[in-house]
């Protein structure tokens, strides 16, 4: 495969997914370089401050608020895999109706 380069091409969304939905970047430029691409494609980017998280439940409640999950949000896994369900599957909450997709960014 080749390089990752967010300049490389009118795809750069597909790309990222291509394998997975979780992409890990090495280089902040590299995400900053990727994040505007996919800003100015019109997708929502959601920032996380995952800082002061040092557990799970700090992380769930964190991702919760981030994305509007709703007040029946049990802040377990299952529960998230539940309402982030929702959120990729029907933007029922989180992201914008008018939006390409959504990008979660720490």
């Amino acid at each position: 495969m080749a390089a990752f380069t967010p300049d490389a091409g009118p795809d750069l969304d597909l790309r990222l997914v291509q394998n997975t939905f979780v992409t890990l970047f090495w280089r902040r430029s590299l995400l900053e370089e990727s994040t505007t691409w996919l800003d100015e494609h019109g997708y929502q980017i959601t920032s996380l401050d995952a800082a002061a998280w040092s557990s799970e439940g700090e992380l769930l409640r964190g991702i919760g608020a981030a994305l509007d999950f709703p007040d029946f949000y049990g802040r377990s896994l299952d529960a998230f895999n539940d309402c982030f369900g929702d959120v990729a599957c029907y933007a029922a909450y989180g992201i914008a109706p008018e939006a390409t997709g959504l990008r979660a960014v720490p």
